[in-house]
């Protein structure tokens, strides 16, 4: 976990901004749906408390940025005679469709069906947006769902048959992409578009 001294990283519930966090751990990955946050502060007896439910819907910003739009799902508070310790951990919307399981009374089948169509339908109960930034060729001629697989397994399964990935994106929308060759112009600087290495 990194102190992001230079950074203005907030937390936004119900209307309202938490900032002034002294710990921030946040991963975002081409390679995995769902991205995480956590974040901690130490305050005062005197400050204001921090009261967010657990399962809060949330909006993590760096300097004003949206980096995840998700919820709050675990917020750990624990008191001193110093003060209060508050930790808040959450994902990005797109963690319901990893956790869950397509509706066993909905489709199991379909036939001449998009990628994006059939992601669209799966993702849709789960209040998750689905969008594409890449052509993804031809309907399947056949797609059925497996045992025990969740919404996300399917969709990524769907994807391969057309070799197109899936991601998160800052708006907690899942997006249907392709691999690019092309090469980017960027370089990446520790301290200034990167805070650790693991």
């Amino acid at each position: 976990m990194t102190a992001l001294v230079n950074h203005d990283v907030r937390l936004e519930v119900a209307g309202k901004a938490y900032s002034g966090w002294s710990s921030v751990d946040i991963t975002r990955s081409l390679e995995h749906v769902g991205w995480t946050f956590q974040l901690e502060l130490f305050q005062g007896r005197d400050a204001d408390p921090i009261l967010i439910k657990p399962q809060s819907s949330c909006v993590v910003r760096i300097d004003r940025t949206p980096i995840i739009t998700g919820y709050a799902e675990i917020v750990s508070v624990s008191s001193t005679t110093k003060g209060t310790a508050v930790k808040v951990t959450g994902r990005s919307k797109t963690a319901d469709i990893v956790d869950c399981h397509p509706d066993p009374d909905g489709p199991r089948r379909w036939s001449a069906i998009k990628v994006e169509a059939l992601a669209t339908l799966l993702a849709a109960e789960y209040g998750v947006e689905v969008a594409t930034d890449a052509s993804t060729g031809n309907p399947l001629e056949r797609f059925a769902l497996q045992t025990n697989e969740t919404v996300y397994d399917a969709i990524e399964r769907a994807c391969g048959l057309r070799q197109l990935m899936v991601c998160d994106d800052e708006r907690g929308r899942l997006i249907i992409t392709r691999a690019s060759s092309e090469k980017l112009a960027g370089s990446l600087a520790y301290g200034v578009n990167f805070e650790t290495v693991t």
